[in-house]
């Protein structure tokens, strides 16, 4: 009762009646005297005994003179209360931090702004505030809510552009283009393109619609397939129909069907086994950003099956397929970031990831840093890696030629043909001279973990998978033999970066 009628006196006063945080008077920052002081101690320790009358009566008046001790004590007090009015109030004073910069509050505002929490749903601010938090020493502990943020904003981009509200839709898109978040700077191209007379808008609208009945159409093929391969006792007849619909929906681009068909091709189980073309299917999946068909490639370059052994290759993918949510990739790129291993040893680096992964319910990361913590790491384990060779990037890639077309290229969005990867550099000439390639290309080389120096060519470059994938099948005898596969421009910049 005592706490109720406290309430209602409270909130008597303009404490509450804000409606967006625009309203809320913020105060500048004092220099507590001595009676200021004490009334922050008496807070606290209100604080601490859960006395909620007493935090109230010491930290409210020294809160909102500009004491932003007393405001960040409040804040977080009350952002606990499950009465509305009080959680209400802790972010009058998270606003007021996170104005004087503190990052935590930041985030609550950030946060607030995304879900519509006590002011209108605003995707920009929301990324504004959550942009000061990670300036301010928010770091790796926000990427949660950034990636929350994304799937959001993105979803409400493409609404607002079937609505013909472009304008809207660039500037929620233009932040996301700048991180190549999925295909955002394709649409944000297209937006940017779009004349006066609106034509050209209702053409983006019915591109979208066509490239969702595409995949449509894959995802039935794929199903489909699925089910004819979940019988027990499929007939030859069925089995082939199986792998005609994984090839068809899997050209397409759907990446469940790429994954499906290598690991097919890989294990041999229906047809005859093809190493070659299982990995090609495999990595053409995971330039879709399936995060399976990532973790699977890391774990063959990690372990030498079937493919020659590539440290540096297996932390890529690991890293890929972890920020895609991969629970048992994020547990093997803290491995490697621990050990060395493709990459310079890290032990920070490797104790975040080991903690996302056991988050998430990884249980040999739990033990792994409860052995770290008690500082009982296996020597055996250690001993394992201690003279592991590995590289850093500006010493795996080499750019060699064709730098300035690729440099040139506008739209990370869209994709490429990697055509070749020799061991021979004579090999890679002899071939641009026989299909008389001088322009259009791009050429770098690489050290794998054994050293050995691999030469790639990359050519050509297309708006969508659907136009790589189609001229993949169209080009020469020749080409062909190398087995081209399709490539996001974005996917080669990471890599070739320096």
């Amino acid at each position: 009762m005592k706490i109720f009628i406290l309430i209602l006196l409270l909130f008597s006063n303009s404490a509450i009646a804000w409606k967006n945080f625009e309203n809320i008077n913020v105060p500048k920052i004092i220099k507590p005297d001595a009676k200021q002081r004490l009334l922050l101690k008496k807070g606290i320790t209100a604080i601490q005994k859960d006395n909620l009358k007493e935090a109230l009566n010491n930290l409210v008046p020294i809160a909102d003179m500009g004491y932003l001790k007393a405001s960040v004590s409040l804040a977080k007090y009350l952002y606990k209360s499950k009465h509305m009015k009080l959680f209400k109030l802790s972010h009058k004073y998270h606003y007021i931090a996170a104005k004087h910069n503190m990052w935590q509050s930041q985030v609550v505002i950030s946060y607030a702004y995304l879900q519509g929490d006590y002011t209108k749903k605003n995707f920009l601010m929301a990324r504004y505030w959550l942009d000061k938090a990670a300036y301010n020493g928010g770091g790796s502990q926000i990427d949660s809510l950034y990636e929350k943020l994304n799937q959001i904003s993105y979803k409400q981009a493409k609404i607002l552009i079937e609505q013909k509200k472009y304008n809207a839709a660039e500037k929620i898109l233009k932040p996301m283009a700048k991180i190549r978040y999925k295909n955002s700077k394709s649409l944000l191209n297209s937006i940017q393109k779009i004349g006066k007379n609106g034509e050209k808008k209702q053409k983006i609208v019915e591109k979208l619609n066509t490239n969702n009945g595409k995949k449509k159409q894959a995802a039935t093929q794929y199903h489909l397939a699925i089910t004819y391969l979940k019988d027990k006792n499929i007939s030859k007849e069925k089995q082939q129909r199986a792998l005609k619909l994984l090839k068809k929906s899997g050209a397409p681009g759907n990446s469940s069907a790429q994954f499906k068909l290598g690991l097919i091709m890989l294990k041999g189980d229906l047809i005859k086994q093809d190493i070659k073309q299982g990995i090609h299917w495999l990595r053409m999946s995971a330039e879709q950003e399936n995060k399976d068909a990532q973790y699977t490639l890391g774990v063959y370059y990690i372990s030498g099956t079937k493919i020659p052994k590539d440290d540096y290759e297996a932390h890529r993918w690991f890293k890929r397929a972890s920020n895609n949510g991969h629970i048992k990739a994020t547990h093997n790129l803290g491995i490697t970031y621990l050990y060395g291993i493709g990459v310079s040893s890290d032990k920070p680096k490797a104790m975040y990831w080991l903690n996302k992964a056991k988050k998430n319910g990884n249980y040999k990361s739990s033990q792994i840093l409860k052995n770290q913590n008690n500082n009982r790491a296996s020597y055996k384990e250690n001993k394992k890696y201690k003279n592991h060779k590995t590289h850093d990037k500006k010493e795996i890639y080499e750019a060699v030629k064709g730098h300035n077309w690729f440099s040139s290229i506008k739209g990370s969005d869209k994709y490429s043909l990697q055509l070749l990867v020799a061991f021979n550099f004579d090999t890679l000439l002899k071939f641009l001279k026989q299909n008389n390639i001088k322009s259009s290309y791009f050429h770098y080389s690489r050290k794998t973990d054994q050293s050995q120096k691999q030469h790639i060519l990359i050519y050509g470059i297309f708006d969508d998978y659907e136009s790589a994938f189609a001229y993949a099948k169209k080009i020469s005898n020749d080409f062909k033999k190398f087995k081209p596969w399709v490539r996001k421009i974005s996917a080669i910049e990471d890599e070739t970066k320096l």
